[in-house]
This record gives C-alpha cells, structure tokens and sequence, in this order.
C-alpha cells in the first residue's frame, strides 16, 4: 500500500478497511486483505494532518490548507463543503451531541454541523495556535495552547468558563484524572494539577528537568510523566485532603504530632491529632521575616 510521499497516520474504519493519510495530500482507502486501493484518493490542498472516523460512516480530514472536510467512503467524493479556519487544523473530534470540534494554528477552536458544514456559534478564541482540546465529563471543552494556557469553554453558548489556567511556557497537553481534576503539562517542565470547578491549581507543580512531552494516570493514583531530560518519572497523587496540619495527621503514624517538638522547634503541648482539638489556621501574613 502506497502513498507519493510521507505516511503521516491510519486507522482502521468499522467497516475493516485500512484508512491512511500523507504529506502527498491525499487520503486513501486500502483492502487489509489485497492490499490494494479501494476507490480514488480523496485529496486536500496541502499535507492531510489527521482524520478520524465519523459515526455515520463517512470520513472527517483536517489538513495544512487550512480546512477540514468530510469523504463519502463510498464514492470517495466530499460530502458537503470545506469547512475553514484561517490557518492550519490541528485536530478535531466529534462531540457526545455530533457536532464537529476542530483547533488551529489561528488561535480558535470552533463548532461545525456534520450536516451542512457551517460553523456553529462564534469561535472560541486563545491567545497563540492552539494545541489540543477534549470534552469535559460535564460537557465544557477543555482547551491548551502555545499562549502558556488551559481553558474551559461553555460548548453552548462558546463563551469562556472561568478564568484561563496558566503555565510559564506552552502547553504540551492535558487530561482528566478518573476523579475529575485536570493534568497538564508544558514546556516549562512542569505537571500541574487544577480543580475544575474552581480553575485553581492544586498543589506544588511537579518538576522535571527540560520539557515535558506527555503523562498519564495509573490505575493506583500515581502519574506517569516523560520528558526531553531523558527521564520517566511517577508522582503520588493519593495526598488526603486538608490544609498542613491536618494532612500530617493524616500521614503521620503517631496522633500526638507534640512528639515533633523538639526537633522543629515549635512549642506544641496539645496532641493536636486528636478529637476534638481544634487546629487554628496560621496567619502567614504575620510570619517573621527570615533574614
């Protein structure tokens, strides 16, 4: 099976057929049992970046001329028109309701109707090409880009959720955890976790050495994250809840944290790991300065 330049994806289509996309602008379609071509090559304008297959049969590409396009699988002909940003698509998904979600190097995301192929709702806009999106378990869109932001989309009004999430360089990727708190990572060299809701970060960022290229959760809450300084790394996310004290009872072996007294240096006489005390929050803006 063969292209006229470089292979750049495939997948395989429900009905068993080898689908394939490449920088000689065309998608094909392939027997697995022949190997050969089946029907025309469906062609864009410049480099084919991606594609995916829709429920009702067809075919969405998403192409370096700056358009996405629909492909009858039968015929091979384009269903319907182009649908167009105004640079380069770098990816697209079919949301839970069936519409069309596509992001580009011109900074948006936007909406399309499968049916007719007009944008639906204005365009969500970032500051820099935007990278990557998913859908939310609540239905928001979830969103990162070379802006150095994640952000949260209201999919139907496209109006911005909460204020923007930010890293110090641009975002890589990002996923949502099994209990629903938001994973990115940046070329910053940072994992940071957020909160959803709040659009808060939680927690310190965890740290590698040069930029990190992806992660994923694991089964027992950990986080697996690799990266350009040559390493793979795991971070335990299974911290209970709580503001400093309350965490160290939690993880403490002994309730009466007064055993760490002296080698703290701080003057507690209470067991203060036991109901019902009563733990005052300090306030920090009272700390002595450190010279």
């Amino acid at each position: 099976m063969e292209h006229e330049d470089v292979v750049t994806g495939a997948l395989v289509t429900p009905g068993g057929r080898i689908l394939s996309w490449s920088d000689d602008q065309t998608l094909r379609l392939w027997d697995p049992t022949t190997g050969l071509q089946r029907g025309p090559a469906m062609k864009h304008d410049n480099l084919v970046t991606g594609a995916l297959a829709m429920l009702d049969g067809r075919i969405l590409s998403w192409s370096d001329d700056q358009t996405l396009r629909l492909w009858d699988t039968k015929t091979g002909l384009q269903s319907g028109p182009a649908m167009k940003h105004d640079s380069f698509v770098q990816g697209a998904l079919v949301m839970p309701d069936g519409q069309i979600l596509s992001w580009s190097v011109d900074q948006t995301l936007r909406l399309w109707d499968p049916t007719t192929g007009l944008q639906n709702g204005p365009a969500m806009k970032h500051d820099s090409g935007v990278v990557g999106a998913l859908v939310m378990p609540d239905g928001r869109i979830l969103s990162w880009s070379a802006d150095q932001t994640l952000r949260l989309w209201d999919a139907t009004t496209g109006l911005q959720s909460g204020p923007a999430m930010k890293h110090d360089s641009s975002v890589v990727g990002a996923l949502v955890m099994p209990d629903g708190r938001i994973l990115s990572w940046s070329y910053d060299q940072t994992l940071r976790l957020w909160d959803a809701a709040t659009v808060r970060q939680i927690g310190p960022a965890m740290h590698h050495d040069a930029l990190v290229r992806g992660a994923l959760a694991l089964p027992d809450s950990r986080i697996l994250s690799w990266s350009d300084d040559e390493t793979l790394r795991l971070w335990n996310l299974a911290w209970p809840p709580g503001n400093l004290f309350e965490i160290a009872c939690a993880l403490l072996p002994d309730a009466n944290v007064a055993t760490m007294s002296d080698a703290t240096s701080l003057a507690i006489k209470d067991p203060i790991c036991v109901e019902p005390s009563k733990i005052p929050l300090p306030d920090w803006r009272q700390a002595p300065q450190i010279h």
